[in-house]
């Protein structure tokens, strides 16, 4: 007896089963807030493969209001996402199942757009007429880097609030030039190449001394007002000392 198997290979109208295999696997992509993308695979198989999508947090996703996925009749898969947020973010995964057997393909979605805003600054007086600023980065960048700080601060009882000259790749800032015995407020922005993140929450306010005390950095020489009535003392001292040595 010829065995089954023999027969089919020998029969030229038989239809070979065989496990599903993407022809063109999914690719990743990158992509802004808010916009539709559409994830596009193409796979084979006999019998026909199911498709089941599954998202970075490994949930199958279903046709909703967001998620649209679709198989055509030649193979070629797509799942639609509308309207997409930075949590949606992640690999993507896309399984196909027959009789025969299984494969899958993944791809990685990077959602980007602007930061976060960064942490609460702290301000500390530095001298008399500047302070040094210091903040945590965003909690979320936006998936770039980012390019720059702004600093902005504002005078007690002020509800404007100024810029500072300097931007800067740090997280922290001196500012300088401000005026002695005033208190200041200060918030910080970060931007990357979307654009720029909401303002911090404000520090808190910080008084500026009146006075000229050095620092570590900011040493000064005292000036005296009766310079040279005290230069002619000490020089008259200093003749007596020697005159007195001299006998």
């Amino acid at each position: 007896m010829v065995e089954v198997s023999a027969i089919k290979l020998l029969n030229p109208n038989f239809i070979h089963e065989v496990a599903p295999e993407f022809l063109i696997p999914l690719a990743d992509l990158t992509c802004a807030i808010g916009e539709t993308i559409i994830l596009r695979c193409k796979v084979c198989g006999r019998p026909k493969p199911t498709v089941t999508w599954k998202g970075p947090d490994q949930n199958v996703l279903v046709n909703d209001s967001r998620y649209t996925p679709s198989l055509s009749d030649s193979g070629e898969v797509m799942l639609k996402i509308c309207n997409i947020m930075p949590q949606d973010s992640g690999i993507y995964s896309c399984l196909a199942v027959n009789e025969i057997g299984s494969a899958s393909s993944s791809a990685t979605v990077k959602v980007q757009g602007v930061p976060a805003a960064p942490g609460r600054p702290i301000a500390q007086e530095r001298s008399n007429s500047s302070v040094i600023l210091r903040w945590l980065p965003p909690a979320s960048t936006g998936n770039c880097t980012i390019s720059s700080y702004t600093v902005e601060y504002r005078e007690e009882g002020s509800l404007a609030w100024q810029q500072s000259v300097a931007s800067t790749l740090d997280t922290y800032l001196v500012i300088e030039d401000l005026i002695p015995g005033c208190q200041y407020q200060f918030r910080v922005s970060a931007s990357n190449p979307w654009g720029i993140s909401s303002p911090s929450e404000p520090s808190d306010f910080v008084t500026l001394s009146c006075n000229n005390e050095p620092t570590s950095d900011d040493s000064r020489i005292p000036w005296k007002d009766n310079f040279e009535s005290a230069y002619t003392e000490l020089f008259e001292i200093g003749r007596y000392c020697k005159s007195t040595l001299k006998g």
